[in-house]
This record gives structure tokens, sequence and C-alpha cells, in this order.
């Protein structure tokens, strides 16, 4: 609920949420909602230098997409998209996701077993416009005295991220991100 309007899911759904957000580490609903607001105005942008015509029926690539705000954002500026295609190792933050977009997982959920070639067979049939990277920060963040950067198991997503980026520009050079 809120400026965002946040739907909240099923019974099941809300209880895994709230299970991540015991202890006060992990995501509350005002972070989501807060990041949602974020994604909005980021995607406010890409609407912009995608274009009306091409928004009717945009093909956007989520990588590490959590519970997937920028889907929300999405909806929420009635962006048109035909396909999201998800890559999320967490089971439960894609069962929390499910429950407000319907995502494809064509590709491995994995981010570190994506390989070029399942780019190339993911692009044959469906042209990705947009790919949106929200990989773990712990290892970047200042908040994290003992961080080890992008050596950060987590945080050292970001370059197979940017290795997978590549391989889409490369097949689709207009690709936003």
């Amino acid at each position: 609920k809120g400026s965002t309007q946040w739907q909240r899911g099923s019974t099941r759904a809300e209880a895994a949420l709230e299970a991540r957000c015991k202890g006060g580490s992990h995501l509350r609903r005002e972070q989501v909602e807060a990041t949602v607001r974020k994604h909005s105005s980021q995607m406010e942008a890409v609407k912009h230098n995608i274009g009306q015509q091409e928004m009717s029926s945009i093909y956007v690539l989520n990588l590490c997409s959590g519970i997937n705000t920028t889907a929300e954002a999405m909806k929420q500026l009635k962006v048109r998209v035909r396909h999201h295609f998800d890559v999320e190792l967490d089971p439960t933050a894609r069962s929390i996701a499910s429950l407000h977009h319907k995502s494809r997982h064509d590709l491995p959920q994995d981010i570190t077993h994506i390989t070029k070639h399942h780019i190339q067979q993911l692009m044959k049939s469906n042209p990705i416009h947009l790919v949106t990277i929200s990989t773990p920060c712990q290892g970047l963040s200042r908040r994290n005295t003992a961080g080890l950067g992008l050596k950060d198991p987590r945080s050292g997503l970001l370059l197979k991220a940017i290795d997978i980026l590549d391989w889409v520009k490369e097949i689709n050079p207009a690709v936003e991100y």
C-alpha cells in the first residue's frame, strides 16, 4: 500500500517476505517501496530512450532480479513488456516476484552458469530491448567496513552480469541498460 500501491501477495508469500525481514538486516516493505520509486524514475528515462513505438512490446532481461521491483516499476509506469526473462538464484525471491508479474525462466537461474550460447539461443526469438542488473552490493557497500569489493563472491557477480550485457549488446547494439 502507500504511494507505490504495492499489492500484497498471498499469505505464504507475505510470510516468506517477513521471514527475510526479521532481525533488521534484510529487506523491509518500506525498502521495497523506496526501491520501486527509484526504479520508476529510472524507467521514465528508459521509456523516453526506447521510444513509445517499441514500448508496446519490449523484452526485458533482469539479472539478479530478486523480488523484481523493476517489473513493478514498469507496471506502474504502464510500460508494456512482452516478456520478463528473470535470473534469480533465490527461490523465495522468485516466488514473491511471480505473485506480482509473469516471468519466464528460460536461462539458468544461477547467473554464473549463463553462457554466451544461452544468450544467443534466447535472442533468436526474443529481441532483448532492456537489461537490468541488480547484483548484490555487500562487498561494495561503505557500510561494510570489511568489504572485499568485487572480490566478494556476491558483489563479484557484477562482472558476470557485465559479460552477459556485452553478449546481448553484440546481438542488439541498441539495447538499453
